[in-house]
C-alpha cells in the first residue's frame, strides 16, 4: 500500500509521480475456480515483475532482501490496461502449500 488516508477531510495530493522500479506486486490470471471448496488456481505473470516460489511459498518482491509475509489482498484487473477494475472489492489470499 504506498498510501493510506485515513479519517482525513478536504485531502489534496497533486504532483505527485510514484515510479518504482520492482513493483511491489504480483499479477496473474485466473484459469479455475472452485467456489465450493474456497480455491482458485492462478498462472502468474513473470515479465516486470518480481517474484520467485521457494519452498512452496512465494516470495515478492525481493528487492534488497525484502519479501512480504503473505500475499494481502486480491484485486480482479483489466487483463489489457493490468489496471484494477473500477469498484473492485479484494480478497485476502493464502498460498496451498500442496
Amino acid at each position: 500500500m504506498t498510501f493510506l488516508f485515513e479519517n482525513c477531510q478536504s485531502v489534496s495530493v497533486k504532483g505527485l509521480t510514484i515510479n518504482w522500479d520492482i513493483p511491489f506486486t504480483f499479477l496473474g490470471e485466473v484459469v479455475s475456480v472452485n467456489s465450493k471448496e474456497g480455491w482458485r488456481e492462478i498462472k502468474l505473470f513473470k515479465d516486470g515483475l518480481s517474484w520467485k516460489l521457494e519452498k512452496g511459498q512465494i516470495k515478492f518482491p525481493g528487492v534488497d532482501r525484502f519479501n512480504y509475509t503473505c500475499l494481502g489482498s486480491t484485486l480482479p484487473f483489466e487483463k489489457d490496461t493490468k489496471r484494477v477494475v473500477h469498484g473492485a472489492i479484494g480478497i485476502d489470499s493464502e498460498l496451498d502449500k500442496n
